[in-house]
Order: structure tokens, then C-alpha cells, then sequence
């Protein structure tokens, strides 16, 4: 069973980085001994994986990931404006001075954090904020496909664009 589960993750790793999905550098990593797992690509008992702490719940061995803001270097906070994609499985901004933005609009591709109160609903908002960015391009994001990811720290203003189209 082990090596089944060794040769799915393999798989998928592959096909993250067919599809342009890296792993972040080792100097990404906020604790050095991540830093050190991601160089080696071997874990340390209780941390598999950068970020990854090992927890056993109902007798069930997990490994949990910890907030990427905890996690990684991020660069100071900022003002952003742009327009942000809120998908289902997806949370995509693109800065000004984009006009559209989805997961194939050229340049990085960002995850922006972010807790709407309203549902995922696929619209297109035009968004000021203040919120920080990581510091290095990596794997972020639902299934590590954005290039960064934004941390809202303060929403300044949030409006829907008129006549977005639902993907």
C-alpha cells in the first residue's frame, strides 16, 4: 500500500511540473528546519514535509500544513488593487492594470486569501485591499496551482463587476 501511495505522489508531482507547478525554493521557508527539509527532500520525525507536522486524531496518522503566513517569507504589507476571480476551487487576482483575470490571463498566477461572507459564486469583483504577498514564486494555493498567494490583511472595498461572465 505504501508503495502505491509513494508512486501516486510521484505521478502527481510530475504532472504539477508538466503544468508549470513548482515547489518554492528552500530560502521560501520561514523555519530554517524546512528550509533544510526542502533541500534534502528528507524529513525529520514529526515533519515529513516542509510545513508538514505530523498528528495522529482518532488514531489516524495526519500530517497537517501550517498557514502559509507561518510557512513562508512573505514581503511587507501593501495596497493592492485589481480584479479577483472567486471560483469554487479557485481564488484568482490579477493586479491592475488587468481587465480580465482568470486562470489563463498572462502573467502569475495569484491565490488571494480572503473569507467573503458570501459564497464562491464564480463572479469577477473589483477589489482594493492592503495584504501581503510571498516572497518567493513556488506552489500556492488550492493544489499548489498559483505562482503566489496574497494574505489579505484589510479589505478596502470589494464591488462586482457588472456583466462578468461565469466560468
Amino acid at each position: 500500500m505504501i508503495g502505491i501511495l509513494f508512486e501516486l505522489a510521484a505521478a502527481v508531482a510530475a504532472l504539477a511540473q508538466a503544468h508549470g507547478f513548482n515547489e518554492p525554493p528552500p530560502e521560501a521557508y520561514v523555519d530554517p528546519v524546512d528550509r533544510q527539509i526542502a533541500r534534502t527532500r528528507v524529513g525529520v520525525p514529526g515533519r515529513p514535509v516542509p510545513c508538514g507536522r505530523e498528528e495522529i486524531e482518532n488514531g489516524v496518522k495526519m500530517v497537517i500544513g501550517q498557514p502559509t503566513d507561518q510557512c513562508f517569507r512573505m514581503l511587507p504589507a501593501q495596497r493592492w488593487r485589481g480584479l479577483w476571480r472567486n471560483d469554487f476551487e479557485g481564488s484568482q487576482f490579477c493586479p491592475e492594470p488587468a481587465t480580465t483575470c482568470g486562470f489563463d490571463t498572462p502573467g502569475d498566477r495569484i491565490w488571494l486569501s480572503f473569507r467573503p461572507e458570501r459564497r464562491m459564486d464564480r463572479k469577477l469583483y473589483r477589489v482594493e485591499f492592503v495584504g501581503r504577498r510571498t516572497m518567493y514564486k513556488g506552489a500556492y494555493g488550492h493544489m499548489g496551482a498559483s505562482d503566489h498567494e496574497i494574505i489579505v490583511d484589510r479589505m478596502i472595498a470589494v464591488r462586482e463587476v457588472r456583466g462578468s461572465q461565469k466560468r
